[in-house]
């Protein structure tokens, strides 16, 4: 069994993913079925840009 990254560096790597625009399937360095990769995705899911209406 891996060690679990701290909750804080996750929540880094999921920012910075967002803010790359990686795809989550790219992005997710964990399994997506543990803990830390539901904490990843829903990290990166709340990070992603909202998009703008243009007037």
């Amino acid at each position: 069994m891996l060690p679990v990254p701290p909750r804080a560096e996750i929540e880094q790597q999921a920012h910075a993913a967002a803010a790359a625009g990686l795809t989550l399937n790219e992005a997710c360095p964990y399994p997506f079925d543990s803990d830390a990769g539901r904490h990843f995705a829903a990290v990166y899911l709340l990070a992603l840009p909202v998009p703008q209406k243009q007037p």
